[in-house]
């Protein structure tokens, strides 16, 4: 009996360890199926997470390539088109020299004015040429005030495009106008833009913005109305003009000797005018030593001039030397001014030498 029992309680032992056993692994694999169903149901989350954003991230990027590559061909194509119309201005301008070379002015003006067109308000390098040149056309043609307009609209020109109104290339503009202004006896316009010219200039010297083309700019505007304040009976300040723009030209290394060699002879000018006869010859002989130095084809006429204020001082010697210089070098540089003026100047001497003495 108690074998029976011991039997019974083996079996049911085994069959507890069995049953415990079993479920184990069964918990074990529910585990582990649970584990690895979680993993791949994350791998697959990260899986379609990743391919959307891959995608989303091309597709990103794609449009700002496109974004950028359109932006550069849009840039290029600008960049382009401006060339292709330079060298259009360019061409044109060639065309119009070759007409102007050949003395035909009006086909000159046609393609001139082509570019103009061609260009609109545009910023095209060789424009402001083309408006140069038809200016200086209808200034010789004697159309002075069409000369006036056409110099209006390229300072407009300039101004609405950008450029600053204080730029070299307005003022040298500007400067043109004064002087078609003071042609025209529109005095009190072209005073007004000359001193605007000439302060814009002034203040540029007193900055970092002057350069050698601006100081020479300068100097010209200086000289111009120096030339406008003589025209209108004002020696005194056209002198203090001429006398400034000698100064700066002193230490300016790009102006050539010949320029100032004549704003030395206007400086003799206004001198003579004031009764100061012996600076205005001082100033004569300091213009004739630089052309000597470079052979200048304009020494006849300087020659002349001293020899006439010679002569008004009554030094006849002195005056009838420097007046044959003046004939004998200016008909040996087929000039013939100089040569006639010499002339004049020595027949006046020889008058005056014959004259008896009281």
């Amino acid at each position: 009996m108690r074998k029976l029992f011991r039997t019974i309680n083996r079996v049911l032992g085994l069959r507890k360890s069995i049953q415990n056993s079993c479920q184990y692994t069964i918990n074990k694999t529910k585990f582990l199926d649970l584990k690895i169903s979680n993993s791949f149901e994350d791998a697959g989350k990260k899986q379609l997470f990743f391919c959307k954003f891959m995608y989303f991230t091309f597709i990103g990027l794609g449009t700002k390539n496109n974004e950028k590559k359109k932006k550069k061909e849009d840039e290029q194509d600008i960049l382009g088109n401006k060339w292709k119309r330079e060298k259009d201005v360019s061409q044109h301008i060639a065309l119009a020299e070759v007409a102007l070379k050949h003395g035909e002015p009006k086909k000159a003006e046609v393609i001139l004015q082509d570019v103009v067109q061609l260009c609109g308000t545009e910023p095209i390098v060789g424009v402001c040429c083309a408006y140069d040149m038809l200016a200086t056309i209808a200034y010789k043609e004697g159309n002075i005030l069409k000369a006036k307009d056409i110099l209006e609209k390229v300072i407009n020109y300039l101004i609405s495009s950008g450029t600053d109104p204080n730029h070299d290339r307005v003022v040298q503009f500007r400067l043109k106008l004064a002087r078609i202004l003071s042609k025209l006896g529109f005095s009190q316009d072209a005073e007004d833009n000359f001193k605007e010219c000439l302060e814009i200039q002034k203040l540029k010297s007193q900055s970092e913005m002057l350069n050698e083309e601006s100081e020479i700019l300068w100097i010209n505007t200086l000289f111009w109305y120096g030339k406008h304040l003589s025209n209108n009976k004002k020696y005194v300040e056209a002198k203090e003009c001429f006398d400034t723009a000698y100064k700066i030209s002193a230490r300016t290394k790009s102006l050539l000797s010949s320029q100032v060699m004549v704003i030395l002879f206007n400086l003799s000018e206004m001198s003579y005018l004031g009764g100061q006869k012996d600076e205005a010859l001082r100033y004569l002989l300091n213009a004739v030593t630089l052309g000597q130095l470079t052979n200048n084809s304009d020494l006849p006429t300087y020659y002349n001039r001293i020899g006439l204020i010679y002569l008004s001082k009554g030094l006849l010697n002195e005056a009838k030397i420097w007046c044959e210089n003046g004939k004998n070098k200016g008909k040996r540089g087929h000039n013939k001014n100089a040569q006639a003026e010499g002339e004049s100047c020595i027949k006046k001497i020889n008058e005056l030498i014959r004259i008896p003495k009281a």
